[in-house]
Protein backbone atom coordinates (compact mmCIF):
# COMPACT_ATOMS: atom_id res chain seq x y z
CA UNK A 1 0.00 0.00 0.00
CA UNK A 2 2.99 2.34 0.37
CA UNK A 3 3.10 2.54 -3.41
CA UNK A 4 -0.56 3.60 -3.58
CA UNK A 5 -1.20 6.33 -0.97
CA UNK A 6 -4.42 7.41 -2.71
CA UNK A 7 -5.91 3.96 -2.19
CA UNK A 8 -4.93 4.05 1.46
CA UNK A 9 -6.52 7.47 2.01
CA UNK A 10 -9.80 6.24 0.51
CA UNK A 11 -9.97 3.55 3.18
CA UNK A 12 -9.41 5.85 6.18
CA UNK A 13 -11.73 8.05 8.20
CA UNK A 14 -10.20 10.41 10.76
CA UNK A 15 -11.41 12.45 13.70
CA UNK A 16 -8.66 14.16 15.65
CA UNK A 17 -8.64 15.21 19.28
CA UNK A 18 -9.99 18.65 18.40
CA UNK A 19 -12.92 19.23 16.05
CA UNK A 20 -11.64 20.01 12.56
CA UNK A 21 -14.63 21.74 11.02
CA UNK A 22 -14.86 24.93 8.99
CA UNK A 23 -16.59 27.44 11.25
CA UNK A 24 -17.71 29.61 8.32
CA UNK A 25 -19.72 26.80 6.71
CA UNK A 26 -22.96 25.17 7.83
CA UNK A 27 -22.98 21.66 9.23
CA UNK A 28 -24.35 20.30 5.98
CA UNK A 29 -21.69 22.15 3.96
CA UNK A 30 -18.98 20.64 6.18
CA UNK A 31 -20.32 17.14 5.53
CA UNK A 32 -20.54 17.92 1.83
CA UNK A 33 -16.88 18.98 1.84
CA UNK A 34 -15.82 15.82 3.69
CA UNK A 35 -17.74 13.62 1.27
CA UNK A 36 -16.28 15.37 -1.76
CA UNK A 37 -12.76 14.98 -0.37
CA UNK A 38 -13.48 11.24 -0.20
CA UNK A 39 -14.89 11.29 -3.76
CA UNK A 40 -18.39 10.15 -2.81
CA UNK A 41 -20.92 10.50 -5.56
CA UNK A 42 -23.36 13.37 -5.08
CA UNK A 43 -26.41 11.13 -4.67
CA UNK A 44 -24.73 8.91 -2.06
CA UNK A 45 -23.22 11.92 -0.31
CA UNK A 46 -26.59 13.61 0.15
CA UNK A 47 -28.18 10.41 1.46
CA UNK A 48 -25.27 9.69 3.80
CA UNK A 49 -25.24 13.25 5.15
CA UNK A 50 -28.97 13.04 5.93
CA UNK A 51 -28.47 9.68 7.67
CA UNK A 52 -25.65 10.99 9.85
CA UNK A 53 -27.33 14.28 10.70
CA UNK A 54 -30.36 12.37 11.91
CA UNK A 55 -28.37 9.68 13.71
CA UNK A 56 -26.30 12.22 15.64
CA UNK A 57 -29.23 14.57 16.37
CA UNK A 58 -27.83 17.32 14.15
CA UNK A 59 -30.75 17.93 11.79
CA UNK A 60 -31.69 21.16 13.57
CA UNK A 61 -28.11 22.41 13.27
CA UNK A 62 -27.52 21.35 9.66
CA UNK A 63 -28.33 24.75 8.14
CA UNK A 64 -26.65 26.85 10.84
CA UNK A 65 -23.12 28.25 10.58
CA UNK A 66 -20.75 26.12 12.69
CA UNK A 67 -19.39 29.14 14.58
CA UNK A 68 -22.79 29.26 16.35
CA UNK A 69 -22.49 25.65 17.59
CA UNK A 70 -21.69 24.60 21.14
CA UNK A 71 -18.54 22.54 21.68
CA UNK A 72 -20.48 19.28 21.90
CA UNK A 73 -22.35 19.93 18.65
CA UNK A 74 -19.07 20.78 16.89
CA UNK A 75 -17.59 17.53 18.16
CA UNK A 76 -20.55 15.51 16.90
CA UNK A 77 -20.27 17.21 13.50
CA UNK A 78 -16.57 16.41 13.34
CA UNK A 79 -17.31 12.77 14.08
CA UNK A 80 -19.96 12.62 11.36
CA UNK A 81 -17.33 13.98 8.96
CA UNK A 82 -15.14 10.99 9.80
CA UNK A 83 -18.05 8.62 9.16
CA UNK A 84 -19.46 10.19 6.00
CA UNK A 85 -17.07 8.35 3.69
CA UNK A 86 -18.00 4.92 5.09
CA UNK A 87 -14.29 4.14 5.18
CA UNK A 88 -13.56 0.70 6.62
CA UNK A 89 -10.80 2.04 8.88
CA UNK A 90 -11.39 4.83 11.41
CA UNK A 91 -8.82 6.68 13.46
CA UNK A 92 -10.55 8.40 16.37
CA UNK A 93 -8.49 10.41 18.85
CA UNK A 94 -10.48 10.79 22.07
CA UNK A 95 -13.79 10.72 20.21
CA UNK A 96 -16.07 11.13 23.24
CA UNK A 97 -14.29 14.10 24.82
CA UNK A 98 -16.81 16.88 25.34
CA UNK A 99 -19.84 14.74 24.56
CA UNK A 100 -22.79 14.26 26.89
CA UNK A 101 -23.78 10.68 27.82
CA UNK A 102 -26.52 10.45 25.16
CA UNK A 103 -24.14 11.64 22.43
CA UNK A 104 -21.52 9.14 23.57
CA UNK A 105 -24.04 6.32 23.26
CA UNK A 106 -25.09 7.53 19.80
CA UNK A 107 -21.45 7.72 18.72
CA UNK A 108 -20.58 4.18 19.76
CA UNK A 109 -23.82 2.83 18.25
CA UNK A 110 -23.07 4.67 15.00
CA UNK A 111 -19.61 3.17 14.83
CA UNK A 112 -20.84 -0.34 15.66
CA UNK A 113 -23.64 -0.16 13.09
CA UNK A 114 -21.58 1.10 10.17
Amino acid sequence: MAAAPGKVRKRIGLSGQHAAVDEQLTGLENLDMSGRLHHLGLKRLKARARELLEQFSLTDAAQRIVSTYSGGVRRRLDLTGALVSEAPVLFLDEPITGLDPRSRTELWAGIRDR
